[in-house]
């Protein structure tokens, strides 16, 4: 996850996170609310992970919430509401302008939450960011207002600033739910009250007097356990959960000894706690009636027992740790389970059960000992790698998924898998996405070692190989992104471009060079790519898709272009209404060396040509000499509009202007400038002009080649990762912000989709969003299809770029009508 939020505790002691970004977004997934179990680990399976140690796939999210910016979380302990909202918890949803109930239901040794709306805000300037529970049990609601914009996806045009509030929620005054009296026990004479007293008020339905009978008992210390003893014997669950988590806070073996006792309660929640408490002060006394918890049939209980029993180290424990392996199944209880032999450390004691007949408790031992070995100083392993190699060829699903999972772990294991690359290459190839995404997610961790690459090598080249099985491979090298390029890849992917020139399959050759971009390639190897790709960009049959992803890839060492690929480019300008491509073919017209005359001509035509191609062309033509630049200033006096130009590329033009063509240049920078301040002025115009919209008709918008949507965004699932996620858009942004978002993108920008400006060491420039970034090296995505993963040596700055990716001038492409039909279908989005 990139931010955890809020944590709170419930009356138990279960943690719950509330974060943005647990997830990529993609399908209406991003933010939402995680049961922090002890030692798991949790959202993207990034390199942040290395060296923590993990019991297998990463643990499950409990609400997932989209794109809602999750902020304030508050665990509800008053009856106010009603006894039903008693243990729920409120999340604010800073984006969706709402605070949304949850209602926690036991699912295995976790939760499941059953979400619903409790407050909900029409107004845009509403942001919830913290929800507290006052003692009379209503719930104050702190609005963070309308003035804060970072991240924040509305308007970004000044307006006056909307101050932030503070609601009190409680029941309505006719209501028939029962008022609390004295919630603050402001009538309690607490300087003057005995043990037993205060002991009475441990089962408080007042949460502020139940917590002030706690601080003074536990304050006590040994002289409070009598009553305490009495109190968990005797009084109401509530009362003896209170006394027990008073007894955790006291530092004294009686103590341990009255929580030891509470292991035995009939009250699930108790023994839960008292399960916490024993873990806390490692009381190794506890070891017994903890490990009989194992089998509790609340799995919750279990859970926490087990957690426990990590934290005592004692070897003799790991018996009944593997055992309990096999009685529960469900991934938070295995996660405990395993942890907990990964905390005693001692592999000795688990070999025994790598030959045990259950496969559960097989494979938590493979598990277990792969990582204490992992966190051991020692480097003799005690997990033997031919066990490993062996059952990655298990009929047995777990046994043959753990094996692969532990051997994606271990790069110095490849030699002995290589021979089964391609079969489980073939597997992915015919297995459904998600079991597909995971043997290749495995298969990449092993990139490392030259002998996987050799074998992913050989299926790429293979001719004869089925597609989806090449396809498989050349993604599996997209996602391993090595450090450097191997040189058996590099001329497999070139031979596949090779034979792509005499037989053409559109899927196979744009992955080819999809995977070719996302990797890092130095000179010589992109000069090896030359001859291919020009020759395939010569080739009418070849898309231009494949001809534009191509072309990019040689950077530098583009040969002067032919004619024919120039005129296939300037058909992209001609003939594409698709603005990202439009803008990659001028992005490739002005880093080539072109025929004589190409730039003229492009300069007399510039004002045919959209804001971002223009800033792409501008400084070839200030280089190409003042005859073409005086041509490209003519005609862009022309335009109307100059607001989309990015200011320092009209900047730099209008200061290589011979003196007597400056005062021309200066007059254009002044209009640019003033078009920018009209942008407020333009937008009201178009949303005082659009018809209403059809949602209907804005889906064909949406999908049609005509908008170009797809290209860069998705929904649900469909369509590109480019751009931001739009599953859910139509909850986070009114039509208003939507139109804003369409006509003007640069205004605002989407969090973890700001571009940056990379010039390297060279003074080439790349545009585009970071998407992944090591100590050697950062990747950036220039383009729906495009990657560029440049050395950090050779990177002279990276700054964040106002100018958006995506491109302006939707009001222009669109008619009124199907920018109005388009908002109209986002809207609908939720």
């Amino acid at each position: 996850m990139d931010n955890p939020v809020d944590l709170v505790f419930t009356d138990r002691g279960d943690q719950i996170l509330s974060c943005t970004f647990l997830e990529h977004p993609a399908g209406g997934l991003r933010d939402g609310l995680l049961h922090a179990i002890y030692g798991g680990v949790y959202g993207k399976d990034h390199s942040v992970l290395d060296g923590h140690p993990r019991t297998g796939d990463l643990m499950p999210t409990l609400a997932q919430l989209g794109p809602a910016a999750s902020c304030g979380l508050h665990a509800y302990r008053s009856q106010t509401f009603g006894e039903e909202y008693r243990g729920n918890l409120f999340s604010c949803a800073f984006n969706l302008r709402k605070v949304v109930r949850h209602t926690l239901l036991p699912i295995g040794a976790s939760y499941t939450s059953t979400d619903s709306d409790f407050l909900v805000c029409d107004s845009s300037d509403f942001h919830p960011t913290d929800c507290i529970e006052d003692a009379d049990g209503s719930l104050l609601v702190a609005d963070t207002g309308g003035w804060y914009k970072l991240c924040c996806p509305t308007s970004q045009f000044e307006k006056p600033a909307t101050l932030g509030k503070i609601y009190r929620i409680r029941p309505a005054p006719k209501s028939t739910l029962k008022t609390i009296h004295d919630p603050r026990g402001l009538k309690i004479a607490w300087q003057t009250q005995s043990m037993h007293q205060c002991a009475s008020l441990l089962g408080d339905a007042r949460p502020v007097v139940m917590d002030q009978a706690i601080e003074m008992l536990a304050a006590a210390g040994e002289k409070s356990l009598v009553i305490h003893e009495q109190t968990i014997n005797e009084a109401q669950p509530a009362a003896r959960l209170g006394a027990l988590w008073t007894l955790v806070r006291i530092d004294h073996d009686r103590a341990r000894t009255l929580v030891r006792a509470c292991l035995d309660d009939a009250d699930p929640s108790i023994r839960y706690a008292a399960a916490h408490g024993a873990g806390l002060h490692r009381d190794r006394v506890a070891l017994a009636p903890l490990t009989k918890r194992l089998a509790d049939t609340d799995r919750g209980v279990a859970r926490a027992a087990a957690e426990a029993i990590g934290r005592l180290k004692d070897e003799k424990a790991c018996r009944s740790l593997l055992e309990a392996v096999e009685t529960h199944t469900d991934r938070a209880l295995e996660h405990s389970l395993r942890y907990a032999l990964i905390e005693i450390a001692n592999a000795p004691a688990i070999v025994p059960f790598l030959d045990s007949k259950s496969a559960l408790i097989q494979a938590s031992a493979m598990v277990a000992i792969d990582q204490i070995d992992a966190l051991s100083t020692d480097t003799e392993s005690l997990l033997d790698e031919k066990r490993i190699i062996d059952l990655c060829n298990s009929s047995d699903p777990l046994l043959f998924n753990t094996a692969w999972w532990i051997a994606s772990r271990h790069p110095q294991w490849a030699d002995a898998l290589s021979h089964r690359v391609r079969p489980q290459l073939e597997r992915a190839a015919t297995s459904d996405r998600p079991q597909s995404d995971i043997i290749i997610a495995t298969l990449a961790k092993l990139v490392s070692n030259p002998s996987i690459v050799d074998a992913l090598a050989e299926v790429i080249a293979d001719r004869n190989a089925k597609p989806p099985v090449r396809l498989a491979a050349l993604k599996t090298m997209s996602i391993a992104r090595p450090k450097q390029t191997p040189l058996s890849c590099l001329e497999a992917i070139a031979s596949l471009l090779r034979e792509q020139i005499q037989q053409h399959s559109p899927d196979l050759l744009l992955s080819a060079l999809q995977t070719l971009a996302s990797l890092p390639l130095e000179k010589e190897q992109r000069q090896t790519l030359v001859a291919p790709i020009i020759a395939l960009g010569d080739n009418q049959e070849v898309s231009s898709d494949a001809m534009l992803a191509g072309l990019s890839l040689l950077a530098e060492f583009r040969p002067p272009l032919s004619e024919a690929i120039v005129q296939r480019l300037l058909d992209v300008l001609e003939e594409s209404s698709m603005p990202l491509k439009r803008s990659n073919a001028t992005s490739i017209l002005a880093d080539s060396p072109l025929p004589e005359g190409t730039l003229e001509m492009l300069a007399d035509r510039i004002d045919t040509l959209g804001p971002l191609e223009i800033t792409n062309l501008l400084p070839a033509i200030t280089k190409s000499g003042f005859n073409t630049l005086a041509r490209a200033i003519t005609s862009l006096e022309r335009l109307d509009d100059l607001s989309g130009i990015r200011g320092d590329a009209l900047e730099n033009a209008v200061v290589s202007l011979p003196e007597e063509l400056r005062d021309r240049g200066q007059a254009l920078l002044e209009r640019a400038a003033a078009s920018t301040q009209q942008q407020r002025k333009r937008l009201m115009q178009i949303a005082a002009s659009l018809p209403p919209g059809d949602r209907i008709r804005g889906y064909a918008v949406f999908s049609g080649n005509k908008s170009g949507c797809t290209t860069c965004h998705a929904m649900a699932y469909i369509g590109g990762r480019f751009g931001p996620d739009l599953s859910r858009i139509g909850q986070i942004r009114s039509s208003a912000d939507l139109l804003e978002s369409i006509v003007l993108p640069s205004l605002s920008f989407v969090r973890s989709y700001e571009s940056v400006i990379v010039v390297t060491s060279s003074g080439k420039v790349f545009n585009g969003i970071l998407r992944d970034q090591t100590s050697d090296a950062v990747t950036l995505q220039t383009g729906p299809s495009t990657t560029e993963t440049l050395l950090r040596e050779s990177i002279e700055s990276i700054a964040p770029s106002q100018t958006s990716i995506m491109p302006k001038g939707y009001d222009v492409l669109l008619s009124p009508q199907e920018l109005s039909d388009l908002i109209a279908f986002l809207q609908n989005a939720r």
